[in-house]
């Protein structure tokens, strides 16, 4: 798994707007459970 971040990263380096839409897709579940946690609530507006 590693590797293949690494490898993505190198690629989005590179200019690979393909390689950058991989790697977000990959973690957007875990960066959401993360700030839903801290946040709270996403439809708090305060």
């Amino acid at each position: 798994m590693r590797n293949d971040d690494v490898a993505l990263i190198q690629r989005i380096l590179a200019g690979d707007e393909t390689a950058f839409g991989s790697l977000v897709r990959k973690y957007q579940k875990q960066v959401h459970a993360l700030a839903f946690r801290k946040v709270g609530d996403f439809q708090n507006t305060n």
